[in-house]
């Protein structure tokens, strides 16, 4: 089964992200995950729009990593309840999605 060629568009600029290493995901609402090149990443930035974190970043990673723990030590200490593994799984389910929308048609890094 052949893939099909995605091409994914800057959301300021609408050029074409060649590479992945030119490329920050952000969530937007509605449509979920938000492209950028890197440098439009920064001249939005620099306007004082919406702070977005970058969904592909290490600090979404570190993220990730202290929300896991702390959702855990809150169901172990505090009170066993499933309302943690939903919290817990927003940060991991957002880099996902960036993966899974953005990043996976990109095959240049």
């Amino acid at each position: 089964m052949a893939a099909k060629n995605t091409v994914i568009y800057c959301d300021r600029c609408v050029d074409e992200i060649i590479s992945r290493d030119d490329l920050v995901t952000t969530f937007q609402f509605p449509i979920l995950v938000g492209a950028y090149h890197t440098r439009c990443y920064g001249e939005e930035a620099k306007k004082g729009g919406t702070a977005r974190i970058p969904l592909n970043s290490p600090y979404m990673t570190g993220l990730i990593v202290v929300a896991s723990l702390s959702c855990l030590a809150g169901f172990v200490f505090y009170a066993p309840s499933p309302i943690w593994f939903f919290i817990a799984a927003i940060a991991p389910a957002s880099r996902f999605l960036s993966w899974w929308l953005v990043e996976r048609h990109i095959t240049q890094s």
